[in-house]
């Protein structure tokens, strides 16, 4: 959060992206959300023992695959699917493909 936005984040078109403390307000909310809520240790993860479906998009430019792999690997009863095709939106960029795993996961873990 610290470091420039990635072009494909600044390229965004947002109602108000001309106003540039529009972008500041938005880049601190999300440093102190992430920071506040997702800032999770080895041992916070491991606690976590419900079944997760971890789903990255193959091509995301904003968060890289061993994040995802860490995020799994770090969870007790997690399944990691990587969306080929598919960015950090993977749920809207590849919507069958992640319905498809999601309803498969759900399927699995309802029994």
């Amino acid at each position: 959060m610290t470091g420039p936005w990635p072009s494909a984040l600044r390229n965004l078109r947002h109602a108000t992206s001309e106003d540039p403390e529009y972008w500041q307000e938005l880049r601190a909310a999300l440093a102190h959300d992430w920071a506040a809520n997702l800032a999770l240790d080895d041992d916070a993860l491991a606690r976590i023992t419900c079944p997760v479906l971890v789903c990255h998009g193959a091509d995301d430019v904003f968060q890289p695959l061993p994040y995802a792999e860490r995020l799994a690997a770090g969870l007790p009863a997690s399944r990691l699917e990587l969306i080929e095709g598919a960015g950090h939106a993977a749920q809207l960029d590849r919507p069958e493909v992640f319905g498809g795993l999601l309803e498969s996961f759900l399927s699995r873990v309802a029994r």
